[in-house]
């Protein structure tokens, strides 16, 4: 994914990716940047959550600098995918 946003701004983005086999140990890395000009009055907030084991809340991207969020151990998946 190259850059993403919800068809309807009211609703969540959400990314469900399933590895092969589904139950294998991942580690997962987030790339982030905020790639639109916001106006001085604008701020881009939002939650970065996995399946309750990872929480990032209130996470506003840097202008145009890459920033990873990644997980600290392995995440188990299931046959839901990571979510």
């Amino acid at each position: 994914m190259s850059a993403a946003t919800p068809k309807n701004a009211s609703e969540p983005l959400l990314v469900t990716w399933t590895p092969k086999p589904y139950n294998a140990e991942v580690y997962l890395y987030m790339h982030f940047a905020e790639i639109e000009a916001l106006e001085a009055n604008q701020t881009r907030e939002f939650d970065v959550i996995l399946k309750g084991n990872f929480n990032h809340s209130g996470f506003s991207p840097p202008k145009l600098e890459l920033y990873t969020l990644y997980t600290a151990g392995a995440v188990q998946c299931d046959s839901e995918g990571c979510n």
